[in-house]
């Protein structure tokens, strides 16, 4: 008797376990259908006239970051036993690679805050990079960069 009574729980169990998956399944591409995603081609982006001139300024911030630092080093450089020399070298470089990320954000969201601009204008929920996307997708880079001009 207990073997009938596993026979027929474990059955329950299994239609449960499908109806759940079958109304997941459901809920999953019925929430789906109504998105819609965009699609950015970032190497055109990267050509607008507006990012070029930022990353412009921003190479010339770090070349001239770099200038002092390595003026600055070279300073120091007589004071300091090789192993402070190294570490100092290693703290002016860190420095010097924070700063590098700080600019590179600020053209980053520059970028982002035109994508979600244009997504949001054309009502769309999700954005990505066309180079990660095999098929579909609504192409808003042309809407992306007159943004950013």
């Amino acid at each position: 008797m207990d073997r009938n009574g596993d026979g027929i729980m474990n059955l329950h169990l299994k239609r449960l376990l499908l109806l759940v998956a079958v109304i997941i399944m459901a809920v999953f591409i019925g929430g789906c259908s109504n998105e819609k995603v965009g699609v950015v081609d970032g190497s055109k982006i990267s050509d607008t006239p507006k990012i070029q001139e930022m990353q412009k300024d921003l190479q010339a911030k770090l070349d001239e970051k770099a200038k002092e630092l390595s003026t600055q080093l070279e300073q120091e450089k007589a004071n300091l036993s090789p192993e402070d020399y190294q570490k100092r070298y290693v703290a002016l470089r860190t420095e010097f690679n924070t700063l590098q990320e700080s600019y590179q954000k600020d053209i980053l969201n520059a970028v982002n805050e035109a994508i979600s601009a244009v997504a949001k204008e054309k009502s769309i929920s999700t954005v990505l990079y066309k180079d990660a996307v095999v098929h579909g997708g609504i192409d808003i880079t042309d809407d992306v960069v007159k943004k950013l001009q």
